[in-house]
């Protein structure tokens, strides 16, 4: 199986392959530190993916708002501050909805150009945002015109990195992977792609 995730919170993209091999591109992410008690219990599977769900459409005015993607790396902070700015200007239901719809299809445009590099055929997205039914309604499409699988984890899964990061612990923990105590560190610019995994991962 093959697939791209889209961990929308962080506006990251990682396309896997069966070896556990990855391909990371987007904005950088800091490791989370590993424990070095092995879990009491077995590691849950992943739940199935859910279906999204359609987004009623509503009465709204999109206003033109800065479009910034270089490569497949996103940046949001020119964005908001232009949003800010309409505030007082335009109904603020007006900003919110540009803003919402600006920022997804750079997400979007960001998860295609992945899909055509890498050649994935599955795509998830997860994350906080992710439970966001517009960007799920707009990946959905993504996926269908490329003949893709799509899906997005039921919201329970997706509110809290924590359990995300947790879960990754564990599987290292799992594999043998035990880090010294100088590579537990916070580190800013820190990309997934830099990082050192086991071969049994």
């Amino acid at each position: 199986m093959r697939w791209i995730i889209l961990m929308a919170a962080t506006g990251m993209l990682t396309a896997c392959g069966e070896s556990g091999s990855s391909e990371t591109v987007g904005e950088p992410v800091t490791p989370a530190p590993a424990s070095n008690t092995a879990p009491d219990t077995p590691i849950p599977a992943p739940a199935p993916v859910a279906p999204p769900v359609a987004v009623e459409p509503v009465d709204l005015s999109y206003l033109p708002m800065p479009y910034s993607l270089k490569a497949m790396n996103f940046t949001f902070s020119g964005l908001q501050t232009y949003a800010e700015k309409l505030i007082g200007k335009y109904p603020k239901n007006d900003i919110a909805y540009s803003l919402m719809e600006t920022s997804f299809s750079m997400i979007c445009e960001g998860v295609e150009k992945a899909l055509t590099i890498t050649g994935k055929k599955e795509l998830i997205a997860c994350g906080g945002v992710a439970c966001n039914k517009r960007l799920q309604e707009m990946l959905s499409l993504l996926a269908t015109d490329r003949g893709i699988t799509f899906g997005a984890p039921s919201p329970e899964f997706n509110v809290d990195n924590g359990a995300m990061v947790a879960f990754t612990g564990a599987k290292l923990l799992e594999c043998g992977f035990r880090p010294e105590t100088g590579e537990i560190a916070i580190n800013q610019d820190y990309r997934i792609d830099q990082a050192k995994l086991p071969k049994n991962f």
